[in-house]
């Protein structure tokens, strides 16, 4: 009982963390699912992917009229005081001021792993648009149609991603094509 105790207390905060951001995930993935599916959006969760040694998880990915989209979220933690506003100056992000481009670089390595893995499911190259999603927090990015990376709250997500007007948008039978593999290999 004492080793147990004590190994819960030395993991009791990355156990927190986890649960923290698999509830996070989860928020999105019902935010997705109730939104965007009535869009024409076909959205797939927890995509696993092994690249080598490494095992890489995508959060969600969006194949729509406008293009496929990956989907990143982050749930952090809040300060018991003072704000929770995340901020994005097209390369790093500021959470309450403080810069990380850990999430950025992460958005775009999966966005990339993603779009192998749809081509080496369908044989189509379609450009796979990043986006970070804060669950929580106030946004302050600027986000524009041509950034290469989105970063949003969950509350703007759906209305946001419907109307993202992307450079590159897949012709429809490549986003069928690339629904259809999806499908297939049983991702949904």
């Amino acid at each position: 009982a004492v080793f147990s105790a004590w190994q819960y207390f030395k993991r009791r905060d990355a156990i927190r963390h986890w649960l923290m951001g698999a509830n996070g995930e989860r928020y999105v993935g019902q935010v997705l699912d109730r939104e965007m599916t009535s869009r024409g959006y076909r959205v797939y969760h927890d995509i696993q992917i092994r690249k080598g040694r490494r095992q890489m998880n995508i959060d969600h990915l969006l194949v729509g009229p406008n293009g496929v989209f990956l989907i990143e979220d982050k749930t952090w933690s809040k300060p018991t005081k003072g704000q929770t506003v995340v901020k994005f100056d097209g390369k790093l992000i500021f959470k309450n001021g403080v810069p990380t481009k850990a999430p950025v670089v992460e958005a775009f390595a999966l966005a990339k792993e993603a779009n192998a893995y749809i081509k080496g499911l369908s044989g189509v190259s379609v450009p796979v648009k990043p986006v970070l999603v804060f669950v929580g927090w106030y946004n302050e990015a600027e986000n524009r149609h041509e950034s290469p990376l989105l970063v949003l709250s969950e509350k703007v997500l759906p209305n946001f991603l419907q109307n993202h007007r992307p450079q590159q948008v897949p012709t429809v039978q490549e986003l069928r094509l690339v629904a259809a593999k999806l499908d297939a290999a049983n991702v949904a």
